[in-house]
């Protein structure tokens, strides 16, 4: 399955970790595409990359959450910083 139905599918079901984390690493740092396989992203999602990856999403939610060209705008704009990625 490409990545693209799992971010429409994150996003429809309001999944906003998993649409984040395919935002970031598709858009934002470009190492993987939306055609790619989601087998791909389970290096990002390992427990030993966790603590790094909370801190970088974090900060990318906190320079994207107010740009309304962002696409995932309207999944972030009501929650304010409560829905921050909670570190493990």
């Amino acid at each position: 399955m490409p990545i693209s139905v799992l971010f429409e599918g994150a996003i429809r079901k309001k999944h906003k970790a998993l649409a984040l984390l395919i935002d970031f690493v598709v858009n934002e740092k470009r190492t993987l595409r939306m055609k790619d396989h989601v087998g791909k992203l389970n290096k990002y999602m390992l427990p030993k990359n966790q603590p790094k990856m909370n801190t970088l999403l974090n900060e990318y939610l906190k320079d994207k959450r107010n740009d309304p060209e962002w696409p995932l705008y309207e999944l972030f704009k009501k929650d304010g910083a409560q829905d921050e990625i909670k570190p493990r």
